[in-house]
């Protein structure tokens, strides 16, 4: 997979962005110690910060990059409670910002692609017969649905 970031990671969300952005917790529902994340390094944040970033849907053009780059090292990695979390808060991302970057979101559906095989794969070493393996819950299928009639 090419390498999704087209940015200076080295450079926060603050000195990325346009000169007049500014990040105002209350416009993103974020908590006073969002803030930090914004003047940290893009390449320096970790994957529970880049899934609260996704969450609070702040500066997109910038994070969902930074967590595809992430993801294709381990698509099920565990950025909170869950494994797999930091996929489903990408795909669960403002479908407006999917419709006006079709390559990147072609860069996930690519991704989700190697997450599925490595399901199945999974399935196979771990888990013969079940169904489904234990950490593909609803929200994982509810994410992929969501994403995939972004375009479809």
């Amino acid at each position: 997979m090419e390498n999704p970031i087209a940015f200076d990671s080295n450079r926060s969300l603050i000195e990325l962005e346009d000169p007049d952005w500014r990040f105002e917790i209350d416009e993103y529902e974020a908590p006073a110690h969002a803030h930090s994340l914004a003047t940290k390094p893009v390449g320096k944040l970790n994957p529970g910060e880049l899934l609260q970033l996704l969450q609070w849907k702040v500066s997109l053009r910038f994070v969902v990059p930074a967590s595809i780059a992430r993801l294709a090292e381990d698509p099920f990695l565990q950025a909170g409670p869950h494994e797999g979390d930091l996929m489903v808060a990408l795909l669960e991302s403002d479908p407006a910002y999917w419709r006006e970057n079709y390559d990147l979101w072609c860069t996930a559906v690519d991704l989700l692609a190697q997450a599925i095989s490595d399901v199945a794969a999974r399935v196979e070493a771990e888990e013969a017969g079940d169904y489904l393996p234990h950490f593909l819950g609803d929200d994982f299928m509810a994410a992929v649905m969501h994403f995939r009639d972004i375009h479809g």
